[in-house]
C-alpha cells in the first residue's frame, strides 16, 4: 500500500492483518532458521554473536522492504523465540552473548530516545495545539483502562492454565505497563515513511513520546508506593532469615580470611582493626529480623516469635504459629526448592550432562509449578516425555506385520510338478527381485518424464516404453502364479501387485482404444480420463514399498529410540536435580515447622523414587536407550575433566596460549560430535559387565580365570526375591539388567564417643546411591540409635555386598526384583579364597568400597555441599587405602598433605583427645595421630595432590617428550623439505654433468689439434713414443676435476652404494702424482639431504 492511495475498508483491514500478523510470522520463521544455524555451532563466541546480530538486521530489512510487513514486530518475535530456545547457544558463550546484547540494547535504547528528542524538537512541536495536550491525557487514561480490561478478560484463561492471579497482582500489572523503545521506534518509522503528511506523522510521534514520558514519570515513580499500599512490598520472614544466614556465612568467611592473612609475613603488621571495620558486612534486613537463633548442628533456625504472653497470667508461653504464617513459610520453602532444582538443571546443561531439549522441558516444568501454590513436579508431569505415542506404536505394529507376511510369502513349499519348478526357483532368486525393483524405478522415472514433456514425439516414444513395462509386469505375474500356485493369491503383497497390474492394463487398453492426441479430443471428459490414467501410472512405484519396508521399520525404531532417549534424559536430569536439592534442603528447610519440612521432603523423595522406578522399567525394556544416555554422559564427563586439566596447565604456565588453544579445539570438536550419539546402543554381554568392574579391570588373565568359575549367573522374574526377608547376605551381587529394591532394617554401625562421655550415633552406610534411597521418618520419641529403615533401588551395573565380603560380616536385608533381573552372584567363601590368593583384588576392593563410602559422607560436610558428584569422584580417584603397619602399637599420622581421611572399616582412637571413631565416618581435621591397634581398620586417604591434574602422570609426560606425536602438518613439511632437497640434488648433478661435457669437448678439441700437428710433421719415431697419450687413455686428473668426480660419484639420498673389493673410504684416485699432495676426503663434501644444508 502506498501512502496517499484511496483504499476501501476491506483493503485497509487486510493490510492491517498482513502487517500485524505477517511480521510475527516472518520473525518466527527467521527465529527457527537462526536456531538451526546456532545449533550447528559449538563454543564459538564470534560466530554465534555474528549470527544473532545478522539475523536481527536481516529480519527487519527483509520484512520491511521485501514482504512489506512490520519489521519491528518481526524482530520482537525473533527475540522472544530465541529466548525461549536459548539452549541453542553454547553454554560457554551464553553469558558473554548476554552481556554483549545488554550493552547493545542499552546503546540502542539511548539512541532511540535521543533521536526522538531531536525529531520532536524539529517537527513535532511546530503543529502542537492545546487540544493535543488534552488528547494526550485522554490517551494516557485510555490505555490504562484498556490494559485493565485486557488483563481482566484474560484472567479466566490464566487461571485455567495454572497461573493464579488475584486482584492485587492485576492492579500492579495494569499500573506497571510502561511504554518505551518499541513504541518510539514504530513512531520513528511513521515519521520517516514518505507520503504521510508531516502534520499527521508529527502528531503521532508527539503522542507516542508523550505517553512514554507519562508512563516513565507517573507510573514508574509511583509503583513503589502502590506496592506498599497493597502490602506486596513486605519482606517475608523466610527472606529475612535467609539473608541473616547468608550474612553469617560471609562473616565467617571474612574471619577465616583475616586469620589466614595474619600469618602472612608480608601482611602481619597491617592495621587489622581498620581491615575489620572496613570489611564489616551488615544485614540489610537487620531492623526487620525478629527472632533468629542457631541450632546445635549449625543450621539457622527461625520462627516468627518463640513465645507469647498469656493475657490472663501474663506469663510467657510457647506461641503457636498462625496457619497463615505457616502457609507463607511453607510456600517460601517450596519456591526455594523449585529454584534450587532449576539451578541444577541449568548447571547440568552447562556441563553437558543434559541435552538442549531436556533442559528446556525441565525449566518449563519448574517455572509452571513455581507459579502454582503447593505444587511440586510429579511423575505425572514427567512420564509423558518417555511414553511412546500411540500413532508410532500402530505404525510399527503394521510394519512388523507386513514384514512377517512378506517373510511368510517367501517361505513356500516347492511344487511337485515339473513345469512349476523352474518358475518357482526363478521368482525366489534375489537377483530376480532386485532386477524387478530396478525396472519399477525406471518405469517411475519414465512416467514422470511423460507427464512433464510437451513434445509429441517424445510422448509417443515414452508411450511405447510403457507398453514394454506392462508386458514385463504381465510376464512377472505369470511366472509367480505358475511357480507359487494358490499361495500367490494368499499374500496381500501379491494381491497389491495384481491391483496395480490391472490399473496398468486398463491404461493400455484405454490408450489403444483412443489413439488420438490430447489436442484432437472433442470431449473434455475423455481428456480428463486420459490424464487420470497417466497419473495412476505413478502408483507402480508403490511396489517399491516391499523392498523399502526394512528401512521404514528402522526409521520408526530410530524415532522411538530418540524419543525414549529424550525422555530418559529428562528423567535422569530430574533425579540429579532432586539429589542436589535434597543436599541443600536443610539450609532452607529449617525456615518452617519440622512437620511441614518433613512433608515437603517426603513429597520430593517419593517423586524421585517413582521416577527412578519408571526409568528402571524403561531401561529393562529398552536397554540400548539407557546405554546411549550413560555413554554420552560418561564421555562428556571425561572431556570436561580433560578441558579442566588443560586450563590448569595453562594457568600454571606449562602450556602457552597457542598450544592450549589447539587442545581446546580438539576437545570441543569431540564435544560437538557427541550430539550425534545414536538414540540406542547395543548393550554389552554379561561377561563384559563383570570384567569391567573397577576392581577387576586391568588385572591379569590368571586372576580373571580364577574368578569367573565362581560367578553364578541367575535370572529372576518380577516380584522374585534375590535375597529373602531376614536372610543373611554373604556374597557379591552384580546386576546385569533389571531393577532391584533393597530394604534394610539395621542399627547404626557405630558411635563417636569423647572423653566427656557424650555419645553420638553414626548413620548407617550402605552401597553407593546408584539409583535412589529413601529413609523413613523416625517414630516420635525414637532416638538416633534405634533401628532405621532404608530403601534403595539399583539397576544395571550396581554391585551389592562388597563391604560385607571384605569385613567377612553379613547384613540382614532383603532384595526384591522390581523387574525381571539378570545378575552374577559371587559367594563369600569363594571370594575369601580369591582374596587370600590374590591380595591385589582385596586392595582394589577396599579402595572401591572406600571411595563409595566417601561419596556418601563427603556431601554431608559444609565444604562439599556445593560440589557436584563428578568433582567429588575426581577428587577421590587418587585416594589410597592405609592399613595398620606391622607394629606393636600401629599409628597413622595425618599430615597437611592429606585433604580428607575416611574411616572405612573398624575403629581408631585419637592419641591426643582419646576419642574413639567407629566406621564409617570422616576423620575430623584436628585428629593428627590415630591409633589402629583395635582389629584391622581401613582408612581411605585423599591427598591434595590427587586432585591436582598438573602433578599427575609424570611418566606419561616423559614418554611424550621422547616420543612426540607427529601431526599431519609436520609430515607435510618434512615431505616438502625432502622434495626440495632432491630438487637441489638434481640441479647439482645437472651442473656437474654440464661441466664434464665442457671438459670433454675441450680435451677433444685439443687432441684433434695435436693429431693434426703430428700428421703435419710426418715423423715416424714420434708415433711410438711412450709419452704419447692415446685417445682412450684417461687424462690427468687435476684437483678441480677430482672434486667433480667425487661429487658425481656421491649417491643420492636413498641409493645403495657398492664399494669394490679392496677399496676403502680413503682410496687414492688414479692420476694423482704424489702421495704427499693434498688428498680429497669424501666426507668433507657436504651431501644434499632432506635435513642438511649445502656447503661447497
Amino acid at each position: 500500500m502506498q501512502p496517499g492511495e484511496s483504499q476501501t475498508a476491506l483493503e485497509i483491514f487486510l493490510y492491517f492483518v498482513k502487517v500485524a500478523l505477517g511480521g510475527p510470522a516472518f520473525g518466527y520463521l527467521m527465529a527457527k532458521f537462526t536456531i538451526f544455524w546456532l545449533s550447528h555451532v559449538f563454543n564459538d563466541a564470534l560466530v554465534e554473536i555474528t549470527i544473532t546480530l545478522a539475523s536481527t538486521y536481516i529480519t527487519f530489512y527483509i520484512g520491511e522492504g521485501l514482504f512489506e510487513v512490520s519489521g519491528v514486530l518481526a524482530v520482537v518475535t525473533l527475540g522472544i523465540e530465541l529466548n525461549s530456545r536459548r539452549t541453542s547457544i553454547s553454554p560457554e558463550v551464553e553469558a558473554f552473548l548476554h552481556r554483549f546484547w545488554s550493552m547493545l540494547g542499552y546503546l540502542a535504547n539511548t539512541i532511540i530516545f535521543v533521536l526522538v528528542g531531536v525529531v520532536i524538537s524539529q517537527r513535532a512541536f511546530s503543529g502542537v495545539e492545546i487540544q493535543d495536550w488534552m488528547f494526550m491525557a485522554v490517551l494516557y487514561f485510555g490505555i490504562v483502562v484498556i490494559r485493565l480490561m485486557v488483563i481482566g478478560g484474560l484472567m479466566p484463561i490464566l487461571t485455567n492454565i495454572g497461573y493464579t492471579v488475584d486482584w492485587k497482582q492485576v492492579t500492579v500489572i495494569t499500573w506497571g505497563g510502561l511504554r518505551g523503545a518499541v513504541g518510539l521506534a514504530l513512531a520513528l518509522v511513521v515519521v520517516q515513511t514518505p507520503g504521510i503528511p508531516l502534520a499527521i506523522s508529527s502528531k503521532i510521534l508527539f503522542h507516542s513520546a508523550g505517553i512514554v514520558m507519562l508512563t516513565l514519570i507517573v507510573n514508574a515513580t509511583t509503583t513503589k508506593y502502590l506496592l506498599a499500599a497493597l502490602g506486596m512490598s513486605d519482606i517475608s520472614h523466610a527472606t529475612r532469615v535467609t539473608m541473616a544466614q547468608a550474612v553469617r556465612r560471609v562473616r565467617e568467611a571474612k574471619q577465616r580470611a583475616i586469620s589466614m592473612l595474619k600469618s602472612d609475613h608480608f601482611l602481619a603488621d597491617a592495621n587489622w582493626e581498620i581491615v575489620e571495620n572496613t570489611t564489616e558486612i551488615r544485614d540489610p534486613y537487620r531492623h526487620l529480623t525478629e527472632s533468629v537463633h542457631m541450632a546445635k548442628d549449625g543450621v539457622l533456625v527461625a520462627s516468627v516469635k518463640d513465645t507469647q504472653q498469656c493475657p490472663k497470667c501474663e506469663t510467657l508461653v510457647p506461641r503457636i504459629p498462625h496457619p497463615k504464617e505457616l502457609a507463607e513459610l511453607a510456600e517460601e520453602v517450596r519456591q526455594r526448592m523449585i529454584k534450587a532444582e532449576r539451578t541444577s538443571y541449568w548447571r547440568q546443561f552447562e556441563q553437558g550432562m543434559l541435552g538442549r531439549d531436556a533442559v528446556l522441558v525441565l525449566i518449563h516444568l519448574a517455572d509452571t509449578v513455581l507459579d502454582t501454590p503447593e505444587r511440586l513436579i510429579t511423575l505425572r508431569d514427567l512420564s509423558p516425555y518417555w511414553q511412546i505415542p500411540l500413532i508410532l506404536k500402530k505404525i510399527r505394529q503394521w510394519l512388523l506385520k507386513a514384514e512377517e507376511e512378506k517373510a511368510s510369502s517367501e517361505a513356500l513349499p516347492a511344487p511337485n510338478h515339473r513345469c512349476c519348478r523352474l518358475p518357482y526357483f526363478l521368482v525366489n532368486l534375489s537377483i530376480f527381485e532386485w532386477t524387478l525393483f530396478g525396472i519399477i524405478t525406471l518405469n517411475g522415472a519414465c512416467t514422470i518424464a511423460e507427464l512433464a514433456t510437451t513434445d509429441t514425439l517424445a510422448a509417443q516414444v515414452l508411450e511405447y516404453i510403457n507398453y514394454v513395462f506392462v508386458a514385463i509386469y504381465i510376464v512377472e505375474a505369470f511366472l509367480k502364479i505358475v511357480g507359487l500356485r494358490k499361495y500367490y493369491f494368499l499374500s496381500k503383497w501379491n494381491l497389491f501387485d495384481l491391483l496395480i497390474l490391472a490399473v496398468s492394463l486398463g491404461d493400455v487398453v484405454f490408450e489403444l482404444s483412443v489413439p488420438q492426441t490430447d489436442s484432437q479430443f472433442s470431449s473434455a471428459a475423455v481428456l480428463r480420463l486420459v490424464r487420470i490414467f497417466r497419473i495412476l501410472r505413478v502408483s507402480r512405484v508403490l511396489r517399491l514399498l516391499k523392498v523399502l519396508l526394512p528401512l521404514f521399520i528402522r526409521g520408526v525404531d530410530n524415532i522411538i529410540h530418540r524419543r525414549l532417549r529424550f525422555g530418559y534424559d529428562v528423567g535422569k536430569g530430574f533425579v540429579m536435580g532432586e539429589d542436589e536439592m535434597l543436599k541443600q534442603f536443610d539450609r532452607f528447610g529449617g525456615l518452617v515447622h519440622k512437620k511441614i519440612a518433613l512433608e515437603l521432603r517426603r513429597r520430593a523423595e517419593e517423586t524421585r523414587l517413582d521416577v527412578i522406578k519408571s526409568l528402571g522399567h524403561m531401561r529393562k525394556q529398552y536397554p540400548g536407550v539407557a546405554l546411549s544416555v550413560k555413554t554420552h554422559q560418561a564421555t562428556r564427563s571425561v572431556l570436561n575433566h580433560c578441558r579442566d586439566t588443560i586450563k590448569s596447565l595453562l594457568g600454571s604456565g606449562l602450556l602457552d596460549e597457542n598450544e592450549a588453544e589447539k587442545l581446546f579445539m580438539s576437545i570441543e570438536k569431540k564435544m560437538k560430535h557427541l550430539e550425534r550419539t545414536p538414540g540406542s546402543l547395543r548393550p554389552p554381554d554379561p561377561a563384559t559387565i563383570l570384567l569391567n568392574l573397577p576392581w577387576l579391570s586391568g588385572l591379569g588373565p590368571d586372576v580373571v580365570q580364577a574368578l569367573l568359575p565362581h560367578a553364578e549367573f541367575v535370572q529372576l522374574e518380577q516380584g522374585d526375591w534375590l535375597l529373602p526377608q531376614g536372610a543373611e547376605s554373604r556374597g557379591i551381587y552384580v546386576i546385569v539388567s533389571g531393577l532391584v529394591k533393597l530394604t534394610m532394617n539395621m542399627e547404626p554401625r557405630g558411635f563417636v564417643q569423647s572423653t566427656s562421655g557424650e555419645v553420638a550415633p553414626i548413620e548407617p552406610c550402605l552401597s553407593p546411591r546408584t539409583e535412589g534411597e529413601e529413609e523413613e521418618e523416625e517414630a516420635p520419641g525414637q532416638s538416633g540409635g534405634m533401628k532405621k529403615a532404608v530403601e534403595e533401588f539399583h539397576g544395571a551395573g550396581a554391585v551389592l555386598g562388597e563391604l560385607g565380603v571384605l569385613e567377612n560380616t553379613s547384613h540382614v536385608l532383603s532384595i526384591q526384583c522390581e523387574t525381571p533381573v539378570r545378575a552374577f552372584f559371587l559367594d563369600g567363601e569363594s571370594m575369601q579364597q580369591i582374596l587370600q590368593q590374590y591380595p591385589v583384588v582385596e586392595e582394589r576392593l577396599w579402595r572401591v568400597s572406600g571411595i563409595r563410602t566417601a561419596l556418601q559422607l563427603l556431601p554431608q560436610l559444609p565444604d562439599y555441599q556445593d560440589w557436584p558428584m563428578t568433582k567429588l569422584m575426581l577428587m577421590c580417584e587418587g585416594a589410597y587405602i592405609a592399613t595398620p603397619p606391622d607394629e606393636p602399637a600401629p599409628t597413622f599420622e595425618v599430615t597437611q598433605d592429606h585433604r580428607e581421611v575416611i574411616l572405612v572399616s573398624g575403629e581408631v582412637r585419637d592419641v591426643g583427645s582419646r576419642e574413639r571413631l567407629v566406621a564409617p565416618c570422616v576423620v575430623p581435621n584436628n585428629f593428627r595421630h590415630l591409633m589402629m591397634n583395635v582389629g584391622s581398620p581401613r582408612l581411605l586417604v585423599i591427598s591434595d595432590s590427587a586432585s591436582d591434574p598438573v602433578d599427575q602422570h609424570e611418566e606419561e609426560e616423559e614418554e611424550l617428550t621422547f616420543k612426540p606425536r607427529v601431526t599431519h602438518r609436520q609430515r607435510l613439511r618434512v615431505l616438502l623439505l625432502n622434495l626440495f632437497s632432491h630438487f637441489l640434488s638434481l640441479l647439482h648433478l645437472l651442473g656437474v654433468g654440464l661441466h664434464r661435457l665442457r671438459e670433454w669437448r675441450r680435451r677433444r678439441v685439443s687432441e684433434d689439434v695435436a693429431a693434426e700437428e703430428e700428421e703435419g710433421r710426418g715423423s715416424e719415431g714420434s708415433r711410438g713414443s711412450l709419452n704419447h697419450t692415446p685417445q682412450w687413455a684417461e687424462p690427468e686428473m687435476t684437483p678441480e676435476t677430482l672434486q667433480l668426480e667425487m661429487e658425481a660419484a656421491t649417491p643420492l639420498p636413498g641409493e645403495n652404494v657398492t664399494t669394490p673389493p679392496g677399496d676403502s673410504p680413503g682410496w687414492a684416485p688414479r692420476g694423482s702424482k704424489d702421495e704427499d699432495e693434498e688428498k680429497v676426503d669424501p666426507t668433507s663434501v657436504a651431501l644434499p639431504a632432506s635435513n642438511t644444508s649445502f656447503t661447497h
